[in-house]
């Protein structure tokens, strides 16, 4: 997987501009990476670590409540500064796990239709 990024990181256009060049050589590596990892190598372990589990287990509540989380912070905070920005992906975390623990994760044992 490393020798996949380094080729595609290698493999420049200049036809595009360089933060999409970056972008364009970066996914292809990332995507190998992730293909080709297993248990034993550097990747397989970092995702199948107990926290990057876990973050999969509540992505998709992480993902309902950081826009209106945001959103509203914008609109109502004064100072965005990064104690606060830091506050609310705490805050988000926050409730995306009582999101799974209270409703995804009963709903889902329950067998409801979906």
């Amino acid at each position: 997987a490393t020798n996949a990024y380094r080729a595609a990181h290698t493999a420049k256009n200049i036809s595009q501009p360089d933060d999409l060049v970056d972008v364009a050589q970066i996914i292809p590596g990332i995507v190998l990476d992730i293909r080709y990892a297993t248990e034993n190598n550097f990747t397989g372990k970092i995702l199948s670590s107990n926290l990057i589990a876990s973050i999969g287990l509540i992505s998709y509540s992480l993902y309902l409540w950081h826009q209106p989380i945001f959103a509203f912070s914008r609109e109502f905070l004064i100072d965005l500064n990064v104690q606060n920005v830091f506050s609310l992906i705490a805050l988000t975390f926050f409730l995306a796990f009582l999101s799974w623990k209270f409703i995804e994760n009963p709903i889902r044992k329950s067998g409801f239709p979906c």
